[in-house]
């Protein structure tokens, strides 16, 4: 189906709020290092392990979603694992352990894959020429764009409030950013997916 120069911006919109939200999940926790480090009694570098769990599970499933959004179709993977973000991002701010919240971080980070891993590949299918450039420039700025606000409001929050008011929130914005993809992207398209195993042979090649 043909897109409309509004649908397209529309569609366009939801993917890069959907891109702040999951970067500012991810870098939500760097302000507030010291606060989590008394909270837990931890020192400050074992407290940096809540953004090196969450960089881990990115590492470990970005080249799952790729194929799975091949077979199941780029929107389904997107919206789904973007909701799915939801549940540990506010899970986090009812941690009862350091160890509680790695594991929720990790969670996040596998998660946060589903998005980061296939928006790029989104905007492929639907744009060419002169405005995939355009369009991929804009994902990249909106992937800067949230780690600069994850990084700030998180700060401000936990000094107003609490630090984990500042997950809550986030994990609200995620939920308010998979909505918005639900509504705007058009349906998927039919799945083209190669067999797994030829798919990872390949990836092994570039090496």
């Amino acid at each position: 189906m043909q897109m409309t120069k509004a649908h397209r911006r529309k569609t366009l919109a939801a993917v890069y709020a959907a891109t702040t939200a999951v970067f500012c999940d991810l870098y939500a926790p760097q302000p507030i290092l010291p606060v989590l480090s008394r909270e837990f009694a931890v020192s400050p570098a074992t407290a940096g392990l809540t953004i090196s769990c969450a960089s881990l599970g990115i590492a470990l499933a970005s080249t799952i979603y790729g194929p799975l959004s091949d077979l199941r179709g780029r929107k389904p993977v997107m919206v789904g694992s973007c909701a799915l973000l939801v549940l540990p991002t506010m899970l986090c701010a009812w941690a009862p352990s350091f160890a509680v919240l790695l594991g929720l971080r990790v969670i996040q980070g596998l998660l946060i894959a589903g998005l980061t891993a296939v928006a790029v590949a989104y905007i492929g299918d639907h744009y060419a020429g002169p405005e995939l450039g355009g369009a991929v420039g804009g994902y990249i700025a909106a992937s800067v764009a949230g780690g600069l606000i994850g990084r700030i409001v998180s700060g401000f929050v936990t000094a107003a409030l609490d630090w984990r008011a500042a997950f809550v929130g986030f994990g609200l914005l995620t939920g308010g950013a998979a909505l918005g993809m639900l509504r705007c992207l058009p349906p998927p398209r039919p799945g083209r997916a190669a067999p797994w195993g030829a798919t990872y042979r390949a990836m092994w090649a570039h090496f």
